[in-house]
């Protein structure tokens, strides 16, 4: 018993820190008293009523002459999880005595070469928390009952001493931890009041009791009074400065529900409209107040397009749908409850916008936004703003954010006429749009979700473009999923009548004059030209008649490929004659006639394409279809 008085005595008053030292020499003692090659002390680690696993306190192995080995399988596991934890000793005096059922302990003294092996558990209130094991290598062991007693109290003092050593340094790292803590609350309240200090926007968080425990250097404007007398105050009588009851009852639903919470107040005296987030904590909510007058702003003079390019849609009811466009108004019906996109194809003139603005009003986005660009009328670079909107400073001149059309037309559809004549680049863009609903505007990083449906149009044969490599591939077949196309005027003759009783009654209004309606031989010479300007040239010459008649008749003047449609207003001339009644080839004289008297210049205000009514890249096509060059 000198070995447990001996050990009792090193622990009393024994530093954490030697307590693995003191341990390991107890263990070599006992092994000397026993001659014992080496003794090992281990914990049962127990969950749920459940022992799991052995983890080792301390050892001590002694060498044995003319061994290499300096570990080995551990042992302690047979006895400690398979009997041991019933409290039962685990003797082996030999290999052959080991006890039955204990096959897995047998194999391992017969791999590890022990000649004997002694494992003792240790039993508090029934359980099994610890043990000890004593293995011999070079001589057989042997033991009584008083040393098998002898190692169970050693095991019950080896146990005892490191859950107290253990307990008292976990007491000694909190008290540490909350000394710490004490120290370092100052300082992070500096650093908290600093980071929030560098917010942009007011800042207030409060606990469960609504009491203010934080706020901003912003938020003092808001509630007109320092952070020194906010702090500790009750925050529903400092939001007396604003709508303060719609404030706390999200606070308050935010506590209850941990869930965010955001509405829009009004504060006339600091800035006026103001979006408030409120975030549940887990002592309270933090509220954050975002001045969004800006907002508003943008949101307010949208609302103004909007309306103003609805005025501009609510056009006069659409002439020809149910004759010279009745296939055509076949398909907007089919297609206009759709979402998908819409592809409007037919030549310069012939009324693609009407058509588009029937598939809108065909569509379940009535109520929505119908915004319209024309690509060919702007640079790529005004196109790429337009479409997307730009950031502040995006270029030179971007004095602030705009938003594009894309944003404009969220919720509605987006008519983008002449979409053939967008560079590659921004068809990459439109194509992303398409596809993701995704935009980012000129000049920011931020990705912003739009839900638009396109309705595009062209008179270019977008398939030969895709061949040429000016139009990019999957973009067409994006676009060609539900095509129109509008017939020339030449197609459709039985509506000029229409047509023309139409555009009349738009006159009469801006001219403040009345027409008769038009003679059996005027309506006879505008069926029999052949329109090239299509709808667009037969506005030009009904604009001009209603202009020039000096009566209520109006007068057409003769009809003749260059008499009319040019918005330049030049005198009639003489055409010269056509050995051919083959449209193309007048239409190739008149093309060349007008080339020739601008000598050359297809664009700009003394350019043919002005004077032909059409759109420069639409001349040109035309040109290398018939084989025209400019010529001065």
């Amino acid at each position: 018993m000198a070995l447990l008085g001996e050990t009792s005595t090193r622990f009393i008053n024994l530093p954490y820190d030697e307590l693995v030292a003191a341990m390991t020499t107890a263990l070599e003692n006992l092994a000397d008293l026993l001659g014992a090659t080496s003794c090992r002390a281990y914990q049962v680690i127990w969950v749920d009523d459940a022992p799991v696993r052995a983890e080792p306190l301390a050892m001590f192995r002694r060498i044995p002459p003319g061994s290499g080995r300096v570990t080995y399988t551990r042992t302690e596991i047979a006895a400690t999880l398979d009997r041991g934890v019933r409290g039962e000793v685990i003797e082996a005096p030999s290999k052959a005595e080991v006890p039955p059922g204990l096959e897995e302990l047998a194999r391992v003294m017969e791999e590890e070469d022990l000649l004997s092996l002694l494992a003792v558990p240790v039993s508090v209130e029934g359980r099994v928390l610890a043990g000890i094991t004593c293995e011999w290598e070079e001589d057989p062991g042997q033991w009584d009952d008083d040393d098998v007693a002898m190692v169970r109290l050693l095991g019950e003092t080896l146990l005892a001493a490191h859950e107290r050593l253990s307990a008292s340094h976990a007491v000694s790292e909190l008290l540490e931890a909350e000394k710490l803590a004490r120290r370092s609350a100052e300082q992070a309240k500096e650093e908290l009041e600093a980071i929030v200090d560098r917010l942009d926007h007011p800042f207030i968080a409060v606990d469960d009791k609504f009491v203010i425990r934080v706020l901003n250097r912003n938020a003092e404007q808001i509630f007109g009074a320092s952070r020194e007398s906010l702090l500790g105050s009750n925050a529903l009588e400092s939001f007396e400065a604003l709508p303060g009851r719609p404030v706390y009852r999200a606070a308050m639903e935010a506590m209850e529900t941990r869930q965010p919470q955001h509405l829009e107040i009004e504060h006339p005296g600091y800035g006026g409209h103001y979006a408030v987030q409120v975030y549940p904590s887990s002592s309270g909510v933090s509220v954050l107040l975002r001045n969004i007058n800006a907002q508003k702003r943008r949101e307010q003079a949208a609302q103004r397009e909007r309306e103003v390019l609805r005025a501009e849609l609510m056009g006069p009811p659409l002439v020809g749908a149910d004759s010279g466009l009745a296939d055509a108004m076949d398909i907007v019906r089919r297609v206009g409850p759709t979402d998908a996109p819409v592809l409007v194809l037919g030549e310069s003139g012939v009324g693609k916008e009407l058509i588009a603005r029937e598939v809108f009003l065909h569509s379940k986005r009535t109520g929505a936004p119908f915004v319209k660009l024309n690509c060919a009328a702007v640079s790529e670079s005004v196109a790429e703003s337009e479409l997307f909107g730009h950031e502040r400073g995006a270029f030179t001149g971007a004095v602030g954010q705009r938003m594009g059309r894309f944003e404009v037309a969220d919720g509605g559809t987006l008519f983008l006429d002449e979409v053939g004549e967008l560079s590659l680049r921004l068809q990459a863009k439109l194509l992303r749009a398409l596809q993701e609903g995704e935009i980012q505007r000129v000049g920011g990083n931020q990705t912003l979700r739009v839900d638009v449906r396109i309705i595009a149009a062209t008179n270019r044969d977008l398939g030969l473009a895709v061949a040429e490599g000016s139009f990019r591939e999957d973009l067409y077949y994006r676009l060609l999923v539900l095509p129109i196309e509008v017939p020339p005027l030449r197609d459709r003759l039985e509506d000029i009548p229409m047509l023309v009783e139409s555009m009349v009654r738009e006159h009469e209004k801006t001219l403040h004059r009345r027409f008769s309606p038009l003679s059996s031989d005027a309506v006879s010479r505008l069926r029999a030209y052949s329109w090239p300007g299509n709808v667009r040239e037969l506005s030009n010459v009904v604009a001009r008649a209603a202009v020039l008649s000096p009566g209520s008749e109006l007068i057409i003047p003769p009809l003749s490929l260059g008499d009319h449609g040019a918005p330049t207003g030049r005198a009639t001339t003489s055409v010269p004659r056509v050995e051919s009644d083959l449209l193309e080839d007048v239409e190739r004289a008149h093309i060349a006639r007008v080339l020739d008297e601008c000598k050359g210049v297809i664009g700009g205000k003394h350019g043919a394409a002005l004077r032909l009514g059409l759109p420069p890249s639409t001349l040109r096509s035309r040109m290398a279809k018939l084989g025209l060059s400019p010529r001065r």
